[in-house]
């Protein structure tokens, strides 16, 4: 996975704005732009008893406001040697941020996963649930204080897909850090004995143990259990999931497993869409 370009959306709010120290760190690790975005939401119909120029101007002094909250920042990062763009834009904060990836050709979003937007919020739910759907980039959802990922968590499901998340894992691992990988045996209400879960955890203990993950030193883990809290009840600093695979009927979408996990996590979340094998 290259990264040359990392945007990280800004809606004015301070909850947004502590993504910023890890998008600086990603842009500076690996000499990548940094694109700032703020997204206005568009001039209204004036509510029942507001004067529609009154209306008007309340919109407009909203954008001209963004424009120096953006510059600010700009010049901010700039002098702490990140090459820097600001992008302002006008409409839906969802829709504008996922065009912005394809017009822009953003390979990495940070963004707050809690954070406002015009009226409504960078929750899941919401904007953030939209992008991670709809993205065709990873999108990490930072959590918490800016901190080195010394420990990462990659869950796999069994299917070609959920590797995907391995190489983004294996860009993202510091010379130092440890990179987990796990699968969660989901056998419960499964009528077996003994020995044929055990043949059945041996097996899969096989299958990671031909998993490589280059430049970074692996472990590999096997829980049964549910999926979504066996992910949560290991210990991460960041967890990089797919945002769809496929184990037998059962599927990790975003919705499901993937969408759990980044809404009840402690640690950041990265959610890596797939891309179609050809």
């Amino acid at each position: 996975m290259k990264i040359k370009r990392v945007m990280c959306p800004l809606d004015g709010s301070e909850l947004s704005e502590r993504a910023l120290p890890t998008a600086e760190r990603l842009a500076h690790r690996f000499g990548s732009e940094l694109l700032l975005l703020r997204v206005v939401e568009p001039s209204m119909p004036a509510p029942a008893g507001v004067m529609p120029m009154l209306a008007f101007r309340l919109a407009e002094t909203s954008r001209q406001a963004a424009l120096p909250y953006l510059e600010r920042w700009q010049k901010e990062l700039a002098t702490r040697g990140i090459p820097v763009r600001a992008l302002l834009k006008e409409g839906g904060a969802r829709s504008e941020l996922i065009e912005t990836v394809t017009e822009q050709a953003v390979d990495l979003i940070v963004m707050s996963s809690h954070g406002r937007t015009g009226g409504g919020r960078f929750l899941l739910g919401s904007v953030a649930e939209g992008v991670m759907r709809h993205s065709s980039c990873p999108v990490l959802l930072v959590r918490g204080a800016e901190t080195a990922w010394q420990r990462l968590l990659v869950p796999l499901d069994g299917s070609p897909d959920s590797l995907q998340a391995i190489s983004v894992a294996s860009t993202l691992a510091e010379p130092d850090s440890q990179v987990d990988l796990l699968r969660c045996a989901e056998l419960e209400g499964i009528p077996l004995s003994v020995q044929e879960r055990e043949t059945i955890t041996e097996a899969i203990k096989a299958e990671l143990e031909a998993i490589t993950v280059p430049g970074a030193h692996t472990t590999r883990r096997v829980v049964e259990g549910q999926a979504t809290g066996c992910i949560l009840a290991q210990r991460a600093d960041l967890i990089v999931i797919t945002s769809h695979g496929r184990t037998g009927l059962k599927r990790w979408l975003l919705g499901s497993v993937a969408e759990q996990v980044a809404r009840y996590a402690e640690s950041s979340v990265l959610v890596v869409p797939i891309r179609e094998q050809r």
